[in-house]
């Protein structure tokens, strides 16, 4: 489902951001990794996104880390 949603709308940050919570409950982290990145690239100028933002940037910080 998700993966046809992001076909329509590939650049609704919405979509990559809820593929990389789904992806990284599965257990694949490089995989998640490039989708909160690309959350990140697309909810740039998305003020009401700034909390999911601070979380992904916490979250790719501890797995870098």
């Amino acid at each position: 489902v998700l993966a046809k949603a992001q076909e329509s709308q590939p650049n609704s940050p919405e979509l990559w951001l809820n593929q990389g919570h789904s992806l990284q409950a599965l257990g694949n982290k490089a995989e998640a990794r490039k989708a909160y990145s690309r959350f990140l690239e697309l909810s740039m100028n998305r003020q009401d996104l700034a909390a999911q933002r601070a979380w992904v940037q916490n979250r790719l910080q501890k797995d870098n880390g």
